[in-house]
């Protein structure tokens, strides 16, 4: 019910904000390769639910757990660069800059006709940025959300870190 998703929540947001503040984003870049390779692991399982669950051909389900490498790997590559502090020009008696901090859990819902490509564009950037993230996939997919829940947590994020939320 409405309790629990509220407790769900709310230690999300306590693993978060201890999570965030030991890790940096080189070591956020290198938890989301290691839930790459755990996604990839899983290839089998999630890609015969994705099927199972929607009608997709097997073929086409296990080329979208490709594609959520391709498009994670490119969001890591750009992590580095775009999360870092900017500097704006001086102005006498200021030091001005823009810092990229979390903003604590990011709650992602993914629709069913791409449920791996549509959630790995919103999952792994948040988690870049030091977030936590709570995942609802829709009733059609509802198994997606567990595949991103177990890789994270084969990877070794903590737990509660990505959650997913029952449909």
């Amino acid at each position: 019910g409405a309790s629990e998703a509220v407790a769900q929540a709310v230690a999300a947001a306590r693993v978060q904000r201890e999570w965030a503040a030991e890790t940096t984003v080189a070591e956020r870049v290198e938890l989301c390769g290691r839930f790459l390779d755990a996604l990839e692991a899983d290839v089998d399982r999630v890609a015969a639910d994705i099927t199972a669950q929607m009608g997709k051909p097997l073929a086409a389900s296990r080329g979208e757990v490709r594609g959520v490498r391709e498009r994670a790997e490119a969001m890591m590559a750009l992590a580095p660069a775009s999360l870092a502090p900017e500097q704006l020009p001086e102005k006498p008696s200021f030091t001005r800059r823009i810092e990229k901090v979390p903003v604590g859990v990011v709650l992602a819902i993914a629709p069913w006709n791409y449920p791996l490509l549509t959630a790995v564009n919103c999952v792994v950037p948040a988690v870049l940025a030091g977030n936590a993230v709570q995942l609802k996939h829709s009733p059609r997919t509802p198994l997606c959300a567990d595949a991103f829940e177990r890789a994270f947590a084969a990877a070794g994020a903590p737990a509660g870190l990505v959650q997913a939320l029952p449909c």
